[in-house]
């Protein structure tokens, strides 16, 4: 199942696996959901669901990178080191 990425939770940092602490979106009864970025990684790594976001009206795939000091971390397809196409949602409401 494919679920969309809304909303971000920011942290301060500017290391690429540091900057995302929360993602969240919009449930299908309109409530909202948000989830840490860990739980988001253990979700895709199990193949329980896969995440995009939607940017120009694109679904681009949310996928796992790794740090040069070998910490997971979102990102998505488009992004090079830096989660930027996540870190540009709105913050979570």
């Amino acid at each position: 199942m494919a679920v969309r990425i809304r909303f971000v939770v920011k942290t301060d940092s500017t290391e690429p696996n540091e900057r995302i602490k929360d993602v969240g979106g919009i449930n299908n009864n309109g409530t909202l959901w948000r989830f840490s970025q860990k739980a988001i990684i253990e979700d895709i790594e199990a193949d329980q669901y896969q995440y995009y976001v939607s940017i120009d009206n694109r679904t681009v795939p949310v996928i796992v990178a790794q740090s040069h000091s070998g910490k997971k971390y979102l990102k998505t397809e488009l992004d090079g080191e830096q989660p930027d196409s996540i870190l540009n949602l709105p913050s979570f409401p």
